[in-house]
């Protein structure tokens, strides 16, 4: 029987408790310790049984990034048990694909907690756990618990360059020992395209849940960070950004804690995506002059109007080959060849009208125009 998420790689490994191996075997002087993780059973390797017979378990680790440095923790409890001619394993080799370490182990009678280090070579790797010894030997493993967790979440001000970008960070000690030295050692800005970028604030220390002071967490204390961004033409353009945090901390026990950042307390270690929507929008003013054409002092048949297009992009995105129709008019300076967000343009396009007799005759003239990009 293997933790949630594995399976059994080599042999038969069994469930065990403190008190039997199996349900069958009772360990010698037993019972064994409670595991700190707070778990009722944990599993028992055999190593190096008579006939060549290694237990081992695995597991898939997913969702990695490529050349980032992870740390898997989990505790390890060699026993032996006589009438099994069973003795303590004296070590246990833990593996990726790229790396192996052997964790040699001594008889103490105590669960000890243990750190693997990998860098990732792939977005997916299996992870193994073999039993090692020179005679049949046992040993338990019981999946270390995450000892901190970090959740960024992100907030907008609006979704064109210059708006900010927020972010709320929450480094949460998870583990069974007071964490100092905690803060945000490392910080992954990306624009959606894949260019590196850099906050513009933070991240700073606001406030811990609990009385500790700054860089203090005890368990189950909250350590809240922020961080800002603010948003260039390019970051729009490319749709959005995403940020990624590696939170830290010094346990007694363990040395360093880190922990990746997710976007939500329940997710995944993963950046939390930024999503731009492309806004595309324009407006159009138009303004008439009469022109008396005639220099006779009256509006009369003859005369012009002309009239000025002030068209202003007011969307999040430049505008490209703009065009103002207007079936009243004739116009000049069509199309404008781009527009760039907030801006806006009153002197390229321009119109003009001949008024007619029926025109003087109505006592006004009514027309309209559009714009389009």
């Amino acid at each position: 029987v293997t933790p949630t998420g594995w399976t059994n790689h080599l042999g038969t490994p069994d469930c065990s408790d403190r008190n039997r191996w199996a349900g069958s075997y009772g360990w010698d002087n037993g019972p064994v310790p409670a595991v700190p993780t707070g778990d009722e059973t944990f599993t028992t390797m055999l190593g190096n049984a008579p006939g060549g017979w290694i237990e081992a378990i695995r597991t898939d680790i997913t969702g990695l990034v490529v050349g980032r440095q992870y740390k898997i923790n989990f505790y390890l409890l060699p026993w032996p048990i006589a009438a099994q001619s069973a003795v303590a394993c004296p070590s246990v080799r833990v593996e990726t694909p790229t790396t192996s370490k052997i964790f040699a182990l001594a008889d103490t009678r105590q669960w000890t907690h243990q750190y693997f280090e990998f860098v990732a070579q792939n977005t997916s790797e299996q992870l193994i756990v073999t039993a090692t010894g020179t005679s049949r030997c046992l040993v338990n493993f019981a999946l270390g618990v995450s000892l901190a967790k970090l959740t960024k979440t992100a907030s907008l001000s609006g979704v064109k360059a210059g708006d900010t970008v927020t972010f709320s960070l929450s480094f949460e000690n998870t583990g069974v020992d007071t964490l100092t030295d905690v803060s945000i050692s490392e910080d992954f800005l990306a624009r959606a395209d894949g260019t590196a970028l850099s906050l513009t604030s933070g991240p700073t220390f606001v406030s811990n849940s609990g009385a500790s002071p700054q860089g203090t967490l005890v368990p189950d204390e909250t350590a809240t960070f922020t961080a800002t961004y603010n948003l260039t033409q390019a970051d729009v353009d490319a749709g959005g950004i995403s940020n990624q945090a590696v939170g830290v901390g010094t346990s007694p026990t363990v040395g360093e804690v880190s922990a990746y950042s997710r976007a939500s307390a329940g997710a995944q270690d993963a950046p939390t995506v930024v999503p731009i929507p492309r806004d595309p929008k324009i407006s159009l003013s138009k303004r008439g002059v009469v022109a008396d054409t005639n220099s006779n002092g009256i509006t009369d048949a003859g005369d012009t109007i002309n009239y000025t297009f002030t068209i202003t992009n007011t969307g999040n995105v430049a505008l490209s080959n703009i065009t103002v129709t207007d079936p009243g008019a004739t116009l000049v300076g069509n199309p404008i060849a781009s527009l760039a967000p907030d801006a806006s343009d009153a002197t390229t396009i321009s119109g003009s009208r001949v008024l007619t007799q029926d025109d003087i005759d109505a006592g006004e003239v009514q027309n309209s125009a559009s714009v389009s990009g």
